[in-house]
């Protein structure tokens, strides 16, 4: 070992593993391909989300509102954390939760100095009934699982 020492012995790893080359062109087509897929499937969640709302239904944003607050003096939600929760089957928990996380509840949510705090209790929600809560309950769970 000795012998070995006194020479200029170089032994770090780097010297004894080769580099494979990567395939650039091949990484980027494949990630294009994903990339590709997902823009596919974010372009057919906003579809379905464009033809509820085009259609004549009492729930569309135009239409009458209920408070968030109202909803839990009716025993329908209750306030958890961060969120308020739908403890009803008289409405639908992921049409609750999308609404919430629209633009016009987050204006409600952010001061005039910017600063953004959820706030369930000022919210507002279309009236609509269960069924159509259920369709779009179902499309924002389908974009919130695309954004996850």
């Amino acid at each position: 070992m000795i012998d070995l020492l006194d020479d200029a012995v170089d032994l770090t790893p780097g010297r004894h593993v080769e580099d494979s080359p990567r395939d650039y062109e091949a990484e980027h087509q494949t990630l294009r391909w994903e990339l590709t897929g997902q823009v596919r499937l974010l372009v057919e969640l906003l579809l379905v989300l464009l033809v509820l709302a085009a259609g004549d239904s009492p729930g569309s944003p135009d239409g009458p509102t209920v408070g968030v607050a109202d909803l839990a003096r009716a025993g329908l939600v209750e306030y958890g954390d961060p969120e308020p929760v739908s403890i009803s089957d008289q409405l639908d928990i992921d049409h609750l939760q999308g609404l919430l996380r629209s633009a016009a509840n987050a204006r409600r949510s952010t001061s005039t100095s910017g600063t953004f705090r959820p706030d369930g209790k000022g919210a507002r929600i279309p009236g609509t009934d269960i069924t159509e809560q259920r369709r779009y309950g179902a499309a924002f769970r389908a974009l919130q699982e695309f954004e996850e």
